[in-house]
């Protein structure tokens, strides 16, 4: 009689050992994909910083390249007469000669000439090709001013050949009288008439038979009123 073979049980401690590789590839590729994590997290961060150093340093060279701006004198004065509400804001290539200003004959008023800078101690005054400003406190209205106008140059014989056109100065309405001047030096003569308030302001040119000059054209644009009246 043969004795019957049994086949003998697998050990344990192999069924532990296939565990504990299993467990030992977890943990493996566990440690693997944290530490590709962290790396890649490092990464960005470092990339974060390299943009933004690069932003940092295109701002610093910009600010480099840029001139610094030096401060800017002025290229226009402002002159005002002590009465009227009358300003003037001129280049430094011109300078204001006033003859009276104030008192005029006893009543406010002003007078004074435009006339262009030579250098710091010299103006040059043309005066046939210069312009003048008078303030009188006797304004009524613009017709009765360029009567008075016309009667007073004529008595003078300073002009002839009246020719009156409307206008604007200093935004306000204005008469424009020219004429021939007294002798042929003086040429064309343009008067300018504006009132506000109680005041007539008179801007008076010479030589712009050929129409106005540069002078002329910027102190028109210059003048600015305020109503004044006493």
């Amino acid at each position: 009689m043969e004795d019957s073979q049994q086949p003998e049980p697998m050990p344990k401690k192999s069924k532990a050992k296939s565990v504990l590789v299993i467990i030992s590839i977890i943990v493996l590729v566990a440690i693997g994909a944290g530490s590709y994590y962290w790396q890649h997290s490092k990464v960005d961060s470092l990339n974060s910083k390299v943009v933004g150093l690069q932003e940092q340093l295109k701002s610093a060279a910009e600010k480099a390249s840029t001139p610094t701006q030096q401060p800017t004198t002025s290229s226009t004065f402002t002159y005002s007469p002590k009465t009227g509400g009358l300003t003037l804001t001129l280049a430094k290539k011109y300078g204001i000669i006033v003859n009276v200003d104030g008192n005029k004959g006893g009543a406010p008023g002003a007078t004074f000439r435009v006339a262009s800078v030579i250098n710091a101690n010299n103006f040059s005054d043309g005066v046939y090709q210069g312009v003048q400003v008078d303030v009188d406190n006797t304004f009524t209205n613009l017709d009765h001013a360029v009567s008075a106008k016309e009667s007073e140059l004529t008595q003078a014989n300073a002009a002839s050949g009246f020719k009156v056109s409307d206008t604007t100065v200093a935004g306000l309405p204005a008469k424009l009288i020219t004429a021939d001047g007294g002798d042929e030096y003086v040429g064309g003569l343009s008067y300018y008439i504006v009132g506000s308030g109680s005041f007539e302001y008179t801007v008076t040119a010479n030589g712009t038979k050929q129409g106005p000059s540069v002078m002329l054209t910027d102190v028109l644009k210059s003048m600015s009123i305020k109503a004044a009246t006493l």
